[in-house]
């Protein structure tokens, strides 16, 4: 998910809010999908698909410059499972302008983000 905390309420000094609801004057953070990594058109589902996935950070700007993403797992110390690295190109379209602003998350820019990944294992 990319957020976007422009105009949110800042509840760092909060010590608990509701299970269901925010209270009145709060604004949360406005936030939508960047990439589903279940999305059968990357072919990380079915059996080889690990678990739960343990890392998502950016990587450097490529030259056409798009963003990678690298997403990673890890065995979870089990000899027979490889942990694996997934390296995404994300273009700058699909990251540019803040999630509620004109033209932010269009469809156009989400499937942008839809390209088959670099994966490897890690044993």
């Amino acid at each position: 998910m990319l957020i976007d905390v422009e105009g949110a309420t800042d509840v760092s000094e909060v010590g608990a809010l509701p299970r269901k609801g925010l209270p009145d004057g709060v604004r949360p953070v406005r936030k939508r999908t960047l990439i589903d990594l279940l999305d059968l058109r990357h072919g990380l589902t079915g059996e080889s698909m690990p678990e739960k996935i343990e890392g998502l950070t950016w990587g450097p700007r490529r030259a056409d410059g798009s963003r990678t993403l690298v997403v990673t797992t890890d065995n979870d110390f089990r000899d027979d499972v490889p942990g694996w690295v997934w390296v995404f190109s994300v273009p700058e379209a699909a990251l540019g302008a803040p999630v509620g602003a004109a033209g932010a998350g269009s469809a156009t820019a989400a499937r942008a983000a839809v390209l088959t990944p670099t994966r490897r294992p890690c044993r």
